[in-house]
């Protein structure tokens, strides 16, 4: 028997190294046919050979997909997938890992978690949208999309769950958390480069790979949820400082994107901090007062004195607010416009809707004398959106998503009695909720930062079963010893 056992152990390794040499051959053949004399192309090659190496380790894979997050809008100029860039070609590559893996080398042997199940049963419901769609091409890249997506939280979630340590799932978290800074710090710098200081007081900063500073606000929120948590759970004094710095340049980089959704979202996130922080014990909930007094402290100096009229007229920002506040935002008025046409377009088809991927195609039949000069529009509402696009058929799973995925970190966050992991949870959910909140003002079903940091929170909602599951057993063999001894 042992003898079997060790002969199936040998074949098992001997088909996990075959399963990698076909993949890495083939690529090595497939990026050797662009080698030719231009040195762009010969050192894109060997940066693909490179990430190709580096994502032979599970640890390197994730840390490298999590680094190209922010280049998930750069694309290399395929006018039929707009922003197809490097960060795409490298989660393909993952993914197709993840797919080899699981259908040759465990046989299918893997258990999704319930509610990637559901993203993908929500995803069936959205094909019954086909049927009206003008543009079966956007519809295809939809589900294709749609499917990456998914896919790539399931890619996260098996990184994390194959190496099962802790340690490297908080290594990946910080990473998030300083790729953000930095990419943020570079944004900066380049606005400084177009205009001067001035250029950031006076203009949107964001980083010119994000292509849109809105969205850019959105994953730096995100970003910057976890990083408040991994903050208040860090020992280390060189990594609280590391960490506070990361955070100060993430805050500034929102503010100066001037999107008013984002900084919104971020005044709401602070207060959201900051309510939490008053119900822990000791120095958190005197943290919690101190964040609360000078959040109001400083509302208070801008809203109420000279001071604050003085400083905030230097910025574009106030400019903004005012004219919302007076209804003369051209911005806003336009958005009221989209609005509209949007409810006509689930007006005209609320059951299945007007095809999945095909909106910004339909709302052109819809605008009316709304936007005369646009052709063509996005939703700037995700939830909106499907809603037109798949019909209620499509929407209500998709809330049935939306509702369990954050009830079932919240339920963790509740039940857990590690203090630790407490605050990580609330970390996670707290940075999906800034990505719904903004979803309110925004198309980003398909952005890619919401789905690796809900691929980390499926990996703590594993792991904490496995713990509970642990309890259980040893709980049970306790029981039984006492009945034996009872006996």
């Amino acid at each position: 028997m042992l003898q079997s056992m060790t002969h199936s152990a040998a074949i098992d390794r001997t088909l996990f190294k075959a399963t990698w040499l076909l993949p890495i051959a083939m690529s090595v053949v497939v990026l050797s046919v662009f080698v030719m004399t231009n040195e762009l192309v010969l050192a894109i090659v060997l940066a693909g050979l490179g990430g190709i190496a580096l994502s032979a380790s599970v640890r390197s894979r994730l840390y490298l997909l999590v680094v190209l997050l922010p280049f998930a809008h750069a694309g290399i100029g395929l006018p039929e997938f707009t922003g197809f860039g490097v960060y795409d070609i490298f989660v393909l590559w993952c993914i197709l890992l993840f797919l080899w893996r699981v259908t040759v080398v465990q046989l299918l042997r893997f258990e999704l978690p319930a509610s990637l199940q559901l993203a993908f049963i929500v995803m069936a419901f959205f094909v019954p949208s086909v049927v009206h769609s003008v543009d079966l091409f956007e519809t295809f890249r939809a589900f294709v999309q749609f499917t990456v997506s998914i896919l790539t939280a399931a890619v996260v979630y098996d990184c994390l769950r194959r190496a099962n340590d802790v340690a490297f799932r908080d290594r990946v978290l910080k990473l998030l958390v300083f790729t953000a800074a930095i990419v943020s710090v570079i944004g900066l710098v380049e606005t400084i480069q177009r205009g001067g200081f001035f250029g950031v007081a006076m203009g949107r900063a964001s980083f010119s790979f994000f292509a849109d500073p809105n969205y850019f606000s959105g994953y730096l929120l995100m970003a910057l949820a976890v990083g408040v948590g991994l903050t208040l759970n860090e020992k280390k004094i060189f990594q609280q400082v590391l960490l506070l710095g990361s955070l100060l340049a993430i805050v500034v980089s929102i503010i100066a994107g001037v999107s008013r959704s984002a900084l919104l979202v971020l005044v709401l996130l602070i207060l959201a901090y900051a309510v939490y922080l008053l119900f822990q014990p000791g120095v958190r909930k005197l943290l919690s007062v101190v964040v609360i007094g000078g959040f109001v402290g400083l509302v208070g100096v801008l809203l109420f004195t000279d001071v604050g009229s003085k400083v905030v007229d230097l910025f574009t920002l106030s400019r903004r607010i005012e004219t919302v506040v007076a209804g003369q935002d051209a911005s806003v008025q336009q958005r009221q416009a989209i609005t509209v046409v949007t409810l006509g377009v689930i007006q005209s088809n609320p059951l299945i809707g007007v095809g999945f991927g095909a909106f910004e195609k339909t709302f052109g039949q819809y605008r009316g004398g709304y936007l005369s000069t646009i052709t063509t529009g996005s939703a700037h509402n995700t939830f909106l959106r499907i809603l037109g696009e798949t019909g209620l058929v499509g929407f209500l799973p998709f809330m049935v998503f939306v509702v369990l995925v954050m009830r079932g970190l919240w339920r963790a966050y509740q039940s857990n009695r590690d203090e630790n992991e407490r605050v990580l949870f609330i970390a996670i959910f707290f940075s999906l909720s800034t990505f719904w909140l903004m979803s309110l003002t925004l198309d980003q079903l398909f952005e890619p930062h919401f789905w690796v940091v809900y691929g980390i929170g499926l990996y703590m909602l594993w792991r904490q079963s496995q713990s509970t599951l642990a309890g259980d057993e040893k709980q049970t063999k306790t029981s039984d010893v006492g009945q034996v001894g009872e006996a």
